[in-house]
């Protein structure tokens, strides 16, 4: 689903572009475990969406994991 966040950027000239609002919600679960927003390009496909999102958290994790090895 593509939106546009509501914001109180009324000074600005036209209202911010649309982005994708992505929900993960595993079948079974009461309600969705997580979401994003993504400035992704709107020509993406579903697919391409969910291995970007999943891309980004791989590379977060990664970054905090040796952090946490030295407790930092």
């Amino acid at each position: 689903m593509r939106l546009r966040v509501a914001s109180r950027d009324y000074h600005l000239p036209r209202p911010r572009a649309e982005e994708w609002f992505i929900v993960e919600w595993l079948e079974g679960d009461k309600e969705p475990l997580k979401y994003w927003l993504s400035t992704l390009p709107e020509t993406m496909t579903l697919q391409e969406l969910i291995n970007v999102t999943k891309m980004r958290w791989r590379i977060e994790r990664d970054y905090r994991e040796p952090f946490a090895w030295y407790g930092k």
